[in-house]
């Protein structure tokens, strides 16, 4: 038997609505209503977080280098690292500029730069020092677009399992007590220390599961029962529905 999810129920719907772009912080309601729709055409156009990600951050301009088009900025944390880099960076300070270079999302082709203004004590040069900053805000930006797209389509596909299997209790092709649902983590370097522990948990349809951090969600991304960021973001386990078709029989 196979659960297909009808995008067109009504409860399903609902969630869509209700539930989608919740997470995402310091955007105003009409940009969150324009970012639930950009992730639920994404997802019924079947395309990866990676391309959902640019219709929210922008693409590049080949002219400029920057990213246009977006419907999202930088949070206050982003905006912050990228004025505290260009600060460094025209600083002349190399314990300053030593810091810039310790960030992840730098753009490794600068470094040159910046260790040759460090050997010489002398600050990175204005203009270039804008280039950098700039490639640092846009790389936390497509950062931030590609970790919602990523968080929001997964939930929304993990919902949609459990809409599916609900559509078919609802269609009387089974029942509810015939389900169990297992927890089934990644279970590899990336996998968070509280979804490691959950690997395996098995429930009857309808019962959370919990968290190491004592947290309960339905489905992996559910933040229905008050599940925090922390244990829903870039969230890559899934779930495994078992039907038991043989439980009437003698």
């Amino acid at each position: 038997m196979v659960a297909r999810f009808d995008g067109r129920n009504p409860r399903a719907e609902q969630w869509l609505t209700r539930n989608s772009a919740r997470l995402i912080t310091e955007i105003t309601e009409g940009q969150r209503k324009l970012v639930r729709s950009v992730l639920t055409q994404g997802m019924e156009e079947g395309r990866g977080p990676r391309s959902v990600a640019l219709d929210l951050v922008g693409r590049r301009n080949r002219a400029t280098g920057r990213r246009e088009g977006g419907l999202l900025g930088l949070t206050e944390s982003g905006l912050s690292t990228v004025q505290n880099a260009r600060a460094a960076l025209m600083s002349g300070d190399p314990s300053a500029m030593e810091q810039y270079l310790r960030l992840k999302s730098r753009d490794r082709r600068f470094d040159p730069i910046v260790r040759r203004a460090i050997r010489e004590g002398k600050p990175v040069p204005a203009d270039q020092a804008r280039k950098i900053a700039g490639r640092l805000a846009d790389r936390l930006l497509y950062r931030r677009g590609e970790t919602i797209a990523r968080t929001e389509l997964l939930q929304s596909l993990h919902a949609a399992q459990n809409e599916g299997i609900m559509q078919l209790i609802d269609a009387g092709k089974i029942r509810q007590d015939q389900v169990t649902v297992v927890w089934d983590a990644a279970n590899d370097s990336a996998t968070r220390p509280s979804h490691r522990a959950m690997d395996g948990q098995t429930r009857r349809l309808g019962e959370p599961f919990t968290s190491g951090d004592g947290n309960q969600l339905m489905f992996p991304g559910d933040t229905s029962l008050g599940a925090p960021a922390s244990d829903i973001v870039n969230c890559r386990c899934r779930l495994e529905q078992r039907i038991n078709f043989l439980a009437d029989l003698p």
